[in-house]
C-alpha cells in the first residue's frame, strides 16, 4: 500500500433517495483526489489532529482489527488513539491521509442519508466512485424498525457487508455477500434469525450503530458492528472493488456518518519486465503470421504499460502478464517442408528428386482446407512418381496420391493401400520432358488431367482427415523425377456448390433426435435437392437450397416419453400424462433418462417445468432444474451438474444458475420478469469443450440467458432434479451430438514394442513406437488409454515401464470394459514422482482404490506385474508382492469390492506422464498351468493342534490354533497337478512336512503356491496358544459371561438356534484391538456354557466380515442347498469402498461354509443411495423373509427366496447400527420392538403402508425412545434366530434371547482396554436376557431378564434381613467377584438413597444407588479401579419408580471384570465394565437418610469355563518394557494372584543409581537400564520383572507421564517427531479439571502441528480440541479430524524453522492463543485468536493436553500446564504477614513507603481470583525485593553474642565428633570470624552469623559406638546343632528362611544395631514355633511358650481362618 485518502460524506438536511423510483439525487462527496475544489468548503485536517483521529477511531480499529485478527479492541481508548497516531507520524512509509469534510455555510450538523423501503432491495451510489481497497464505515438507524426487515449493508462493487435481523433460516444475521455470485461470509454461530451474535456482543439493531468494512491487499477484508469485529475472510480471486454505496432490503434506514478510506497498492513491475525481456529475444521469421501478430500486440502493449507505469492496480499488471505469456505460449513455428532422401532445387526453380527404393517425398509446408487444384509441370524417365494432393507432413496409408509410372496406368489411391480409381493414358509420360498434371478436389470427387485430357474422376463415399485438411507434394520410387510450377489454388464457390454442402450437413442430422413431422419435411427436401443437376437453373438451386435450409430451420426435437426417466432414490416418481412428477424427498430427488446409453459431452437439453410445492422447513421455497453431466445413472449424487431455478434467491443473481461437481458455475443476474406460478421453460446448450449457454424464462415468454465454462468437463448422463420441492417436468428433448472416438488405431508394424496384444487402439496423448518400445506421451492430458482387441480372465499380464520425467503416472489396464455404467475394471501403476503404486477398480464409472498407496523403491524401469486368478488379484512391481486383494496383512484398512469383474481387456493408461513400455505381454492361466490349493493342514511333532479350521482357497488368510506345547509346527497342502507349494517364515524356508518354529501368539507363515510363472500367495497365522492354565483364570475374565478366549471380538452376528444347538457368531480380529474383521464361533446347548470352534468367515477380495445374521432355511427356499432340509444361510456386510450384503451357506451345522458369489444388496441400488449399509437381521412373518439393514439410515427389504431382496421402505431420519426388529404377543395382539443397536429401542407395527411393508411407531414412541441399557457397555444387541413369526392370524413367536457386546466405541474405550489391564483377549459379551413386552401406563415397555439358566450357577446363598442405616456393617466379612445380588429395600419417609457398593477394597468401589427423592438409578464407576478413558461413561442414570408398595427392587450380577444392575421387573438395566484390583472384593449396603429395611440374599456363582488350576504368579495390567526420563516417576500396580493370597509384594531394583522404587512408585535418576522386580514377600520365588530404560530429559515439562502414538525421540533440543503422512500423537496420562493455561515453544517449517489443548487420551476419540499450525504458516482452533474455525495468520511467520511461544488460555467456553509474547497485568499483549464456544463436550473441562505431528517435523519445548484452580498463593501469603509483622520505626522513611506500595499491589494480587500462577510468583517476588530494600537507621552494631559463640567454639575437640559434622561447623566459624572482624558488617548480618554457628554446633555428631553381635552369634551356633530330621517340613522351612537371613545380617558389616536386633527376635520366634515329628505322626509345638500364637500361626500357614478350625459356619441374618 502506498497511498491513503479519506473521505467524509456531510450533507445538509435528509436526502430521500430511491433506487426504485430511478431518481437520481445527487449526495454531495467529493472524487477522490488531492485537490481542493475551489466552490466547495473544505477543511484539512493534519494526521497528528486528535479530532481526526477521534473521527477515524472506528474505521482504523477496525482496520487495524483485520490485520491483527482480533476480535474486540476498545474503540474508545484515547490512549490507544494517540498510539495509533504516533506510529503513523513516525513511519517514514506510512500512507499519506488526507480527510476532506465538506459541508454548506450555516447547515446542520446532522448530516444523513435516508433510503426507503422499496419492499425489497433498494441499492444507492454515493458517488464516491470505485474502491478496490479501503474502510469504509456509517452509522446506521433503522426508520421501520418495528415493521421493516431490518435489514442493511454497506456496498463496495457487487459486496455486501449486511446485517439483517429478520434474516429468517437462509442466513445469518451479520454477513458479507455477492449479489453477483454465490459467495458469502457468515458470522459465526447457527443459521437464522435465532443466531446470538448481535446480542451476545450488546448490539441492538433498534438504535442507532455502527457498520465498518475494510478490504486490504491480497483481498483480506474485516467487518465490524459498533466496533465489535464480526467477520474476517479473504475475498475471490477475481474480486476487482466497485462502487461505493449503501443498501437496505424491506426497511428504511438513515446512513450518516459516512467515510470512506482508500488504499493504493505497490505496484510490482518485476515479472512483467523479465518477461518482456524474454519476448524480445524472439523474431517473426520463425513463426505464423498470423501468431506473431497476437503476439506483437501483447508484447507492445506490455511494453508500453512498463514504460509509462500506467497499470492502475496490481491485478492489471498481472492481466498484462497473462495476456503475454498466452500470445508467447501461442506462438506457432512457420511449417517447414517435409522430405526423405535427396531433391534439388535447380536453377530454374524446378526441384529434381532421385530415389533407389526408399519411396522418398518431398512435402510442401502449406495445409489447405476445403477443395483445391493441385497444378505441376512433371518429368521422369525412370519410376512410380507419386502426386500427394492431399497429405499430412509424412505420406502414410491417410495420404491420398495420384501415381503414374513406366507404362499407360494412372492409379487414385490412398498411399500404401489398394486402389480407389484408374485410368489410362494414350501413352506413356516417362519421355524426359515436362507434362502438364492437374489434380482438382471438389467436395468428396477428384479428377485428374493430363496434359489436357481427363484420365480419372473419382467420388469417394467415406473420406480422412487429410482429406479436407492437408498438403500437396511429390513422391519417387526408384528413379528421378524433375517438376515446376507447383501451384495449388481454391475455386470460387457457386450455388451448387453451397446446395451440395447443405445436403451434406443435411445428411449428418440425426433424425431420431426430432419429430416425426419435421423429420418428414426434411426427408422430403433432402431428396428434392439431392435430385438437382450442376446443369440446372441458378434459380432452381436456389430454391432446393432456401427449402432444405428451412426445413432444417424447422426441425423440432422429439419429446421423450415420460416412462423413459427412471426414479432413482426412495421417494415415489409418478407419470401424470405426458408429466413427470418428482414429489419432494426432503432432499435432492432425481430421475435419470433410461435410454442413455453412454455419457454425452456435447448435447442440447431442454425441459418444460411447474413448480407445485415447496416444503415448510424451507419457508415453501421451491427448486428443480435439468441434470447433466452425472458420472453414473446409479448414483447421479455422487457427481452432476444442473441448471435450475431456485425462488429461495429469487432477489439475487443466482436465482436461475448452473453449478455442479460441488461449486456454482454461473448465475443468472437478477431477473424479475419471471413468474414462478406459471411454467417455466429450462434448456441448455453444452458442447465438447465444456463451454455452455442457459436459456430459461417462462414458456412461451421473452427467454435470457447465460453462457459459462465447465473446468474439466468430461460428459456424463442426464436427468432431472427436485431439491425439497414437489415439480412436473414435461416436453423434455435431449439431443446427444457426441462423437464417440473408438481411438486411434496404433501403428506397431515393425514390431519395435514387443508385446503380444495385438492390435491396439488409443485414446488422448500421443502413442507412437521405436527402438526403445511404445512411447506413450500424455503430458497435460489427464488420462489416456490404449486397449487391446484382446480379453482376459484368469492370466499374468506384465510390462516394463520407464519414466523420461519424474510427473505422472502410468500401468496395466486388465479386464477392463465400458458399459452403459461407465467404466469397468482394474488398473495398476507407479507413480513416476513419488514412487508409489496404486491398484483401483473402476465400478460404474466410480475409481475405487483397492489398496492405499505403497512406496516402491526407485528404479530407472519398472517391472509390473499382475497375476489374477477368478477374485484373486496379485500386484508386483520389480519381484515385491504389493498388494494381493483380500490379504488384510498387506491391506488393513477395508478397500474391499462389489462383485469381482471377471473379465475384460488387456490394456496401458498413461495419465500426465511421458512414458516407455516395453515387453508387454501376457499368459492365459487355465486348468492346467493355474496354481491352486484346496486345503492346507497343520500337524506338530512337539504338540497338539486345535480344531481343523477351515481353509477357503479364495480368502487369502487363514487361522489355525495349536497348543501351547506344540513348539513346532509343519503344514501339507491339498494342491493341484504340477503345482508346488512352500512356506515362509521369518526369511526361511520350508518344505511341506518340515518343522517351522512357532512362538506363542501369531505366527505369520507365507504360502507359495507356485505353476510354472504363476504364483499365488496365502498369508497363514499360525496362532500359538499360551498355556492351558493362562486362560479363564485371568483376573478381568469373566467367570460367567463368555468372552473370546484370545483375541479381539465386538458385535454378535450370527445368533441362531438349530438342532438343538444355540449357535454364536461374532465379529473377530486375532488382535486386541478392532482390525479386519473376521466372524468367530461358538456352540452352546443352554447358553451358558460354550464349546469353541474355528473361525469362521474370513476377509476375501470383496472386503472384510462385517456385522450380519444367521437364518435357517429349514425347506431350501434359498435352492442353495443339495437337499430339502435347507440349512444354514449368513447374512454378512462386507465392507470396503461402501457396504453391501453378501450370502454365505453352510449345510452341516455352521461347521463349513460356502460364500455365494452373488451380492443380497448392496448400497449402491438402495434408494437411499448411503454407503452406511450394514449390520442385515433377518426374519420370516407372513410367508415372506425380512431384513432390516442400517448403520446409518434405516431400511426393510423384503424376499420371497432368502437370495433376491427388494427394498420395502426407508427411514432417511431413523440412524442407528446393527438393528433389531422382532414381535411380542401382549394384550391379545402383536407389537413389534425395534432395536437401535441394543441401546434405544421403540414399539410399534409392522404392517403394509400403500403396499410396501413399513415400520410403524406407536404413537408414544414416534418422537422418542424407550432406553434399552443407560449403562455404556451394552451395544449391538441381536436375538437369536429360532423359527418364523409365523403370520398375525397365527403368530409362532419363540422365546427371544438378546445377546449383547459388553463395551463401548465411546471415546475409543474398547480399543484401550486390553493394553490399559494387561490382557491378550479384549472381548465380553453381556448376559443373555429374555425378551418381554408389558403394559406402563398409555405405552408398551421392554422388558429384559437374565435367562433362569444363571441360577443353575448359584451356591446355596446367604441371605440378610435387617433394618441398616448409613454405618451399617451388614455385609462386612463378605469377599467375592463373581456374585449375584438379589435385594428389595423399603425406604422409609426419611430414606434418601439405598444400594450396594461392590468390588470394595483398596480405595476402590462400584456404586450401585437409588435416589428415593429423585426416582433415579445410578451406576458410578469413577472410582472402580483402571481408568479406560478418562471419565467416560462412568456414571450414568436412568429414571425408575418405585414399586407399588414403595419398595425398590435391584438385582445385580456382579463379575470379575463387570456390573449388570436390573429395577423395576426389568424393565431398566444398565452394564458397566469395571476394572478393580482383584483384591478388591468386599461389599456394602449404602443406605444414606432414615435407616431402612434391606433384604438381600446373595449367590456367588460357579464358573462356567472348564480350566487347570492356575498358578501363583503376580500380574500387572502396566506394560513389562519402558522408557523413563531422568527426573520423573512411574507409578507401577501389580497383585498377586490368585486374589486371595497375600497382597504382600517386595520392590526393589537391580540399580540404584538408574532407577529407585519405593512402593512400586520408580524414579528415574541417571540413564542406563533397570529391573524393577516384584516379589511376593511371601513366597520370594513368585516375581513379576520390569525393564526401564533411563533417558536423560531434554524436553522441559511439567507433565509428569505421557501415551503415545507414532515415533517420538528427544534431541538436544527437546521432543521430536518426524513422520510423512502419519498422524503422530504424545499425550498426557493426567487429566486436568477446569480452566488451565497451556503453553509450550514449537520449531517447525513443514506439517500439520497440532497443539491439543482439551482431549481424550486419543485425539481420534469424540475430536479433540486443538490449534493447529498449518503448512502454509496459519494458526487454526478446530476439533481434531472434525470441524474447523477460519484459519489466522500470526503478525510473526511461525513456520520458519525457529522456535515460537505459544500460549493457550482456557477460561470458561473461551480459548485465546498468544503467539510469542508474554502477557502480565500492566501491558497485555494482543491474542493470535479468540474464541467462545457456544456447547463444549465432557472432555473440554476434564481432559488430557498434548501435541501431535502430521507429514512433517516438529521439535517442542517447554511445555507447561497451569491450573486455575492450582494457582498457588501461598507464599505470596506468607510473604505478606512476614511484610504486616514488620514496623515502620526499624526502617528508613523511603524504604517503608516503597514496601507499602508493594504490599498494597501483593493484597490485591490475592484476591485477584483471575491471576495465574505467573503474575502471583511475580507479585512475591517483588514483595520479596521490597522486604529485602528495607534500610534501618544507622545504629551501633553490637558484636558480643558473636564474640562469645567463637570462644564458645575455640574450646571444642575436632577428635570428638564425626568428620562430616565437623567440616560444616568448621565452615560456619570461618564465616563467623569474618563477620567479626569486618567493621562494615551491620547487626543483621552479625545476627546471621551468631545462628550459623550455633545451628552448626548444634548439628555435631559423634562417632556412633561398636555393634553388638554377640547374641546374634551365640543363636546362630545353637541353632546350628538343631537337626531337620526332628522338625515337620514346614516349620522347619520357616525357621531355615529366618536362620539364613540371620546369617546374612551377621556377615554384613555395614549393618545397624536395630537390623541385628530384628535379626535375633526373627530367628528366636521361627524356633519358638518349630513343630517336633511324634511317633504317632501328630504335630506337636516345639515348646509351650506362647502355644496360642503358635496355633495361629499354624492356622495360617495352613491357609484356614481360624472359624473354620474351631468348627464355626457363616451366620444367617
Amino acid at each position: 500500500m502506498k497511498k491513503q485518502k479519506v473521505l467524509q460524506v456531510v450533507a445538509a438536511g435528509t436526502i430521500s433517495l430511491s433506487a426504485v423510483l430511478g431518481t437520481n439525487v445527487p449526495v454531495y462527496a467529493l472524487e477522490q483526489s488531492d485537490v481542493v475544489d475551489e466552490n466547495e468548503p473544505v477543511t484539512e485536517v493534519p494526521e497528528t489532529d486528535q479530532n481526526a483521529e477521534n473521527d477515524l477511531n472506528d474505521e482504523a480499529q477496525t482496520s487495524d482489527e483485520s490485520e491483527n485478527n482480533i476480535e474486540e479492541q476498545n474503540n474508545n481508548s484515547s490512549e490507544a488513539q494517540a498510539e495509533e497516531g504516533q506510529e503513523m507520524s513516525d513511519s517514514e512509509n506510512s500512507p499519506e491521509k488526507k480527510v476532506r469534510e465538506i459541508t454548506e455555510p450555516e447547515a446542520s450538523s446532522d448530516t444523513e442519508v435516508t433510503l426507503e423501503n422499496t419492499g425489497g432491495n433498494n441499492l444507492v451510489s454515493l458517488g464516491l466512485g470505485s474502491a478496490k481497497y479501503f474502510t469504509f464505515s456509517a452509522t446506521v438507524a433503522f426508520n421501520d424498525y418495528e415493521t421493516g426487515q431490518r435489514s442493511a449493508a454497506l456496498a463496495f462493487g457487487d459486496y455486501r457487508a449486511n446485517v439483517h435481523e429478520l434474516v429468517g433460516d437462509w442466513g445469518t444475521p451479520v454477513r458479507i455477500f455477492n449479489d453477483a455470485n454465490p459467495f458469502s461470509a457468515d458470522v459465526e454461530g447457527v443459521r437464522g434469525s435465532s443466531n446470538p451474535w448481535l446480542a451476545n456482543n450488546g448490539i441492538s439493531l433498534a438504535q442507532p450503530f455502527t457498520l465498518s468494512v475494510s478490504v486490504k491487499e491480497g483481498n483480506k477484508v474485516s467487518y465490524s458492528v459498533n466496533g465489535k469485529l464480526a467477520i474476517t475472510t479473504t475475498l475471490p480471486n477475481d474480486y476487482e472493488g466497485g462502487d461505493i454505496g449503501v443498501m437496505t432490503f424491506g426497511s428504511s434506514a438513515t446512513f450518516s456518518n459516512i467515510t470512506l478510506t482508500t488504499y493504493e497498492e505497490d505496484l510490482d513491475y518485476t515479472s512483467l519486465q523479465k518477461l518482456v525481456a524474454t519476448c524480445n529475444t524472439y523474431t517473426a521469421d520463425s513463426f505464423t503470421e498470423e501468431s506473431w501478430a497476437k503476439f506483437g500486440q501483447a508484447l507492445d502493449s506490455a511494453s508500453a504499460m512498463i514504460a509509462n507505469q500506467s497499470a492502475s492496480s496490481q491485478d492489471e499488471i498481472n492481466a498484462a502478464y497473462d495476456a503475454l505469456n498466452s500470445a508467447l505460449a501461442g506462438l506457432k513455428e512457420k511449417p517447414s517442408s517435409s522430405e526423405k532422401g535427396t531433391w534439388t532445387v535447380n536453377e530454374d526453380g524446378s526441384v529434381t528428386g532421385t530415389d533407389d527404393c526408399q519411396n522418398n517425398y518431398n512435402i510442401a509446408p502449406e495445409v489447405h482446407t476445403g477443395d483445391w487444384t493441385m497444378s505441376a509441370d512433371v518429368k521422369y524417365t525412370k519410376g512410380l512418381v507419386n502426386l500427394f494432393y492431399a497429405t499430412g507432413d509424412t505420406p502414410n496409408e491417410n495420404s491420398y496420391t495420384v501415381q503414374v509410372g513406366d507404362n499407360t496406368n494412372v492409379r487414385l489411391f490412398n498411399f500404401t493401400k489398394a486402389d480407389d480409381a484408374t485410368g489410362t493414358l494414350s501413352a506413356p509420360i516417362n519421355d524426359g520432358k515436362y507434362h502438364s498434371v492437374s489434380i482438382t478436389k471438389k467436395r468428396k470427387t477428384v479428377t485428374v488431367t493430363i496434359d489436357g485430357a481427363q484420365v480419372i474422376k473419382h467420388t469417394f463415399e467415406t473420406i480422412g482427415s487429410n482429406f479436407n485438411s492437408g498438403r500437396v507434394g511429390f513422391g519417387l520410387w526408384d528413379g528421378e523425377v524433375t517438376y515446376k510450377n507447383l501451384t495449388v489454388t481454391t475455386p470460387e464457390k457457386t450455388a451448387y456448390d453451397e446446395l451440395q454442402e447443405l445436403i451434406e450437413k443435411a445428411e449428418s442430422v440425426k433424425l431420431s433426435d426430432y419429430s416425426e413431422k419435421s423429420s418428414k419435411a426434411l426427408t422430403e427436401a433432402l431428396e428434392a435437392a439431392k435430385k438437382m443437376e450442376e446443369s440446372a437453373a441458378a434459380d432452381d438451386i436456389n430454391a432446393a437450397k432456401d427449402i432444405l435450409a428451412k426445413a432444417m430451420d424447422n426441425l423440432a426435437y422429439a419429446v421423450i416419453d415420460p416412462n423413459g426417466f427412471t426414479n432413482v432414490g426412495d421417494t415415489d416418481m409418478a407419470i401424470d400424462g405426458d408429466a413427470i412428477l418428482l414429489a419432494n424427498s426432503g432432499g435432492d430427488h432425481f430421475a435419470m433418462l433410461s435410454s442413455q446409453e453412454t455419457a454425452a459431452n456435447d448435447f442440447f437439453y431442454e425441459a418444460d417445468v411447474q413448480l407445485l410445492e415447496g416444503a415448510p422447513n424451507e419457508n415453501y421455497a421451491m427448486s428443480a432444474g435439468i441434470v447433466f453431466g452425472a458420472e453414473s445413472r446409479k448414483t447421479p449424487g455422487a457427481k452432476w451438474y444442473c441448471a435450475n431455478i431456485d425462488t429461495r434467491r429469487s432477489s439475487q443473481t443466482d436465482f436461475f444458475r448452473v453449478f455442479g461437481a460441488g461449486s456454482d458455475i454461473v448465475g443468472g443476474g437478477i431477473i424479475n420478469d419471471v413468474d414462478i406460478n406459471q411454467p417455466l421453460h429450462l434448456a441448455i446448450d453444452v458442447k465438447a469443450d465444456g463451454s455452455f449457454t442457459y436459456t430459461f424464462g417462462n414458456k412461451g415468454k421473452e427467454a435470457h440467458s447465460v453462457s459459462g465454462q465447465i473446468e474439466n468437463w468430461t460428459g456424463g448422463f442426464v436427468g432431472l432434479l427436485s431439491f425439497n420441492t414437489k415439480a412436473a417436468f414435461s416436453n423434455v428433448s435431449f439431443v446427444d451430438r457426441t462423437v464417440n472416438n473408438d481411438g486411434t488405431k496404433l501403428d506397431n508394424s515393425d514390431e519395435k514394442w514387443k508385446t503380444d496384444l495385438g492390435d491396439t487402439t488409443y485414446k488422448g496423448g500421443s502413442w507412437t513406437t521405436d527402438k526403445s518400445g511404445l512411447i506413450s506421451d500424455a503430458t497435460g492430458k489427464g488420462d489416456t488409454f490404449l486397449l487391446s482387441k484382446m480379453t482376459g480372465t484368469n492370466f499374468i499380464y506384465e510390462t516394463d515401464l520407464s519414466y523420461e520425467s519424474d510427473s505422472g503416472a502410468a500401468g496395466l489396464l486388465f479386464r477392463f470394459s465400458e458399459n452403459a455404467d461407465g467404466k469397468q475394471g482394474y488398473a495398476v501403476n507407479v507413480d513416476a514422482g513419488s514412487h508409489k503404486a496404486k491398484f483401483w477398480r473402476w465400478q460404474d464409472n466410480a475409481a475405487l482404490q483397492l489398496i492405499d498407496e505403497k512406496d516402491v523403491e526407485p528404479a530407472d524401469t519398472y517391472h509390473l506385474k499382475v497375476i489374477a486368478i477368478d477374485g484373486n488379484m496379485q500386484y508386483w512391481v520389480n519381484g515385491v508382492l504389493i498388494a494381493n486383494l483380500g490379504d488384510h496383512t498387506l491391506q488393513k484398512d477395508d478397500k474391499g469390492q462389489s462383485t469381482v469383474q471377471a473379465e475384460g481387456y488387456y490394456g496401458l493408461l498413461n495419465w500426465n506422464a511421458k512414458a516407455t513400455f516395453q515387453n508387454t505381454n501376457f499368459t492365459v492361466l487355465d486348468d492346467k498351468n493355474t496354481p491352486a490349493v484346496s486345503d492346507v493342514t497343520v500337524g506338530s511333532h512337539s504338540g497338539d493342534v486345535d480344531k481343523k479350521a477351515q481353509f477357503f482357497p479364495e480368502s487369502a488368510t487363514w487361522i489355525q490354533y495349536v497348543k501351547n506345547n506344540a513348539e513346532t509346527v509343519y503344514l501339507k497342502a491339498d494342491k493341484a497337478e504340477d503345482t508346488t507349494v512352500t512356506f515362509e517364515k521369518d526369511g526361511n524356508t520350508y518344505q511341506e512336512g518340515e518343522d517351522i518354529p512357532v512362538s506363542e501368539g501369531i505366527n505369520w507363515i507365507t504360502m507359495h503356491v507356485i505353476n510354472g510363472d504363476a504364483e499365488r500367495t496365502y498369508s497363514l497365522d499360525i496362532h500359538r496358544f499360551q498355556k492351558d492354565n493362562v486362560y479363564y483364570n485371568e483376573p478381568y475374565r469373566g467367570q460367567y459371561h463368555y468372552s473370546v478366549k484370545e483375541g479381539w471380538a465386538n458385535d454378535p452376528n450370527g445368533l441362531v438356534y438349530y438342532k438343538g444347538k444355540y449357535h454364536m457368531f461374532y465379529q473377530f480380529y486375532d488382535d486386541t484391538k478392532w482390525g479386519p474383521m473376521h466372524w468367530m464361533h461358538a456352540v452352546s446347548t443352554d447358553l451358558i456354557h460354550w464349546e469353541e470352534e474355528p473361525v469362521a468367515l474370513y476377509p476375501d477380495v470383496n472386503g472384510t466380515m462385517f456385522s450380519g445374521c444367521i437364518v435357517a432355511d429349514e425347506t431350501n427356499q434359498s435352492r442353495l442347498f443339495s437337499t430339502k432340509e435347507g440349512g444354514l444361510i449368513a447374512f454378512i456386510t462386507v465392507d470396503g469402498n461402501g457396504q453391501r450384503i453378501k450370502l454365505a451357506y453352510s449345510e452341516d451345522e455352521g461347521k463349513t461354509w460356502k460364500k455365494v458369489d452373488q451380492i443380497a444388496a448392496d448400497w449402491t441400488n438402495d434408494p437411499l443411495q448411503d454407503a452406511a449399509f450394514r449390520d442385515p437381521k433377518v426374519f420370516q412373518w407372513e410367508g415372506k423373509w425380512f431384513m432390516v439393514v442400517a448403520g446409518g439410515p434405516l431400511r426393510i427389504y423384503s424376499s420371497d427366496n432368502l437370495v433376491d431382496w427388494k427394498c420395502e421402505s426407508t427411514y432417511k431420519d431413523l440412524h442407528t447400527e446393527c438393528p433389531d426388529l422382532y414381535p411380542q404377543e401382549v394384550d391379545g395382539q402383536v407389537k413389534w420392538i425395534l432395536s437401535r443397536g441394543g441401546r434405544y429401542y421403540k414399539v410399534g407395527d409392522l404392517k403394509q403402508v400403500n403396499g410396501k411393508w413399513t415400520y410403524v411407531p406407536d404413537d408414544y414412541y414416534k418422537d422418542k425412545d424407550g432406553v434399552m441399557n443407560f449403562g455404556p457397555d451394552s451395544y449391538a444387541a441381536m436375538t437369536y434366530y429360532v423359527s418364523s413369526f409365523g403370520t398375525s392370524k397365527n403368530p409362532t413367536i419363540p422365546d427371544l434371547i438378546e445377546l449383547n457386546w459388553m463395551n463401548t466405541w465411546a471415546d475409543g474405550y474398547c480399543n484401550q482396554v486390553a493394553d490399559k489391564v494387561g490382557q491378550q483377549f479384549n472381548g465380553t459379551f453381556n448376559l443373555h436376557l429374555q425378551l418381554g413386552l408389558e403394559k406402563s401406563g398409555d405405552h408398551y415397555v421392554l422388558t429384559q431378564t437374565p435367562i433362569d439358566g444363571y441360577q443353575d450357577l448359584r451356591d446355596e446363598g446367604t441371605t440378610y434381613s435387617e433394618k441398616v442405616g448409613a454405618d451399617n456393617t451388614l455385609l462386612d466379612g463378605f469377599k467375592g467377584t463373581s456374585y449375584e445380588i438379589v435385594s428389595t429395600f423399603k425406604p422409609e419417609a426419611g430414606t434418601k438413597k439405598v444400594g450396594f457398593q461392590v468390588r470394595v477394597g483398596n480405595g476402590e468401589h462400584t456404586d450401585i444407588v437409588y435416589d428415593v427423592e429423585a426416582g433415579k438409578l445410578t451406576v458410578d464407576r469413577s472410582h472402580s479401579g483402571i481408568s479406560i478413558a478418562g471419565n467416560s461413561g462412568n456414571v450414568n442414570s436412568i429414571d425408575v419408580e418405585k414399586n407399588e408398595d414403595g419398595t425398590i427392587d435391584l438385582h445385580v450380577f456382579v463379575d470379575s471384570s463387570s456390573v449388570e444392575v436390573f429395577a423395576k421387573g426389568y424393565t431398566a438395566a444398565g452394564a458397566y465394565q469395571i476394572f478393580p484390583n482383584p483384591t478388591s472384593r468386599s461389599a456394602k449396603v449404602i443406605v444414606d437418610g432414615d435407616p431402612c429395611q434391606a433384604d438381600i440374599t446373595i449367590y456367588d456363582l460357579t464358573s462356567v469355563w472348564t480350566k487347570e488350576k492356575a498358578d501363583k504368579t503376580i500380574s500387572s495390567p502396566d506394560a513389562t518394557e519402558q522408557v523413563l526420563y531422568t527426573g520423573k516417576s512411574r507409578k507401577l500396580s501389580a497383585y498377586v494372584l490368585p486374589a486371595d493370597s497375600s497382597q504382600a509384594i517386595v520392590w526393589t531394583s537391580s540399580d540404584e543409581k538408574i532407577a529407585t522404587v519405593k512402593d512400586g512408585t520408580v524414579t528415574a535418576a541417571a540413564p542406563g537400564k533397570a529391573i524393577i522386580t516384584a516379589t511376593a514377600k511371601e513366597d520370594p520365588g513368585v516375581k513379576l520383572e520390569f525393564t526401564f530404560e533411563v533417558k536423560d530429559s531434554t524436553f522441559n515439562t511439567n507433565v509428569n507421564d505421557w501415551v503415545m502414538d507414532g515415533v517420538w525421540t528427544q534431541d538436544e533440543n527437546g521432543l521430536v517427531n518426524d513422520n510423512t503422512g502419519y498422524n503422530a500423537y504424545h499425550i498426557s496420562k493426567d487429566t486436568f479439571k477446569g480452566d488451565w493455561t497451556l503453553e509450550t515453544d514449537v520449531t517447525y517449517e513443514k506439517g500439520l502441528i497440532n497443539i491439543f489443548f482439551a482431549t481424550n487420551s486419543s485425539p481420534f476419540t469424540d475430536c479433540a480440541y486443538d490449534v493447529q499450525l498449518t503448512n502454509e504458516g496459519k494458526l487454526k482452533l478446530m476439533r481434531f479430524a472434525g470441524a474447523e474455525e477460519e484459519p489466522v495468520t500470526p503478525s510473526v511467520k511461525i513456520n520458519d524453522g525457529q522456535s515460537h511461544h505459544y500460549k493457550i488460555v482456557k477460561e470458561g467456553k473461551t480459548i485465546t492463543v498468544y503467539v510469542d509474547g508474554q502477557e502480565n497485568m500492566r501491558a497485555n499483549i494482543e491474542p493470535a485468536l479468540t474464541h467462545t464456544y457456544e456447547t463444549v463436550d465432557a472432555h473440554y473441562n476434564e481432559g488430557h493436553v498434548g501435541v501431535g505431528v502430521w507429514d512433517g517435523k516438529a521439535t517442542f519445548q517447554n511445555f507447561n500446564v497451569a491450573q486455575k484452580a492450582d494457582v498457588d498463593k501461598s507464599a505470596l501469603e506468607a510473604k505478606i504477614k512476614e511484610a504486616e509483622a514488620l514496623k515502620e520505626s526499624d526502617y528508613t522513611a523511603d524504604s517503608w513507603k516503597h514496601l507499602q506500595e508493594t504490599l498494597k499491589n501483593a493484597k490485591a494480587m490475592l484476591e485477584n481470583e483471575e491471576a495465574t500462577q505467573d503474575l502471583v510468583d511475580a507479585e512475591t517476588d517483588a514483595l520479596d525485593s521490597a522486604i529485602g530494600a528495607l534500610k534501618k537507621p544507622e545504629t551501633t552494631v553490637d558484636k558480643t553474642k558473636l564474640e562469645a559463640a567463637i570462644k564458645e567454639a575455640d574450646a571444642l575437640k575436632e577428635s570428638d565428633y564425626t568428620a562430616d559434622s565437623w567440616k560444616a561447623y568448621e565452615k560456619a566459624l570461618e564465616s563467623a570470624n569474618k563477620v567479626f572482624a569486618d567493621d562494615k558488617a551491620d547487626q543483621e548480618a552479625v545476627d546471621q552469623a551468631v545462628k550459623a554457628l550455633n545451628d552448626a554446633k548444634s548439628a555435631l555428631e559423634k562417632p556412633e559406638t561398636t555393634v553388638d553381635k554377640t547374641k546374634l552369634e551365640a543363636a546362630i551356633k545353637e541353632a546350628d546343632a538343631l537337626k531337620e530330621s526332628d522338625y515337620t517340613a514346614d516349620s522347619w522351612k520357616a525357621y531355615a528362611d529366618a536362620l539364613k537371613a540371620a546369617k546374612a545380617v551377621l556377615a554384613d558389616k555395614s549393618v545397624s544395631q536395630k537390623e541385628v536386633n530384628h535379626a535375633l527376635e526373627v530367628l528366636t520366634q521361627k524356633r519358638a514355633a518349630l513343630v517336633k515329628k511324634t511317633d504317632s505322626g501328630k504335630k506337636t509345638v516345639a515348646n509351650n511358650t506362647a502355644a496360642v500364637t503358635g496355633l495361629s500361626l499354624w492356622a495360617s500357614a495352613a491357609g484356614a481362618s481360624l472359624l473354620a478350625i474351631l468348627g464355626l459356619k457363616k451366620r444367617k441374618k
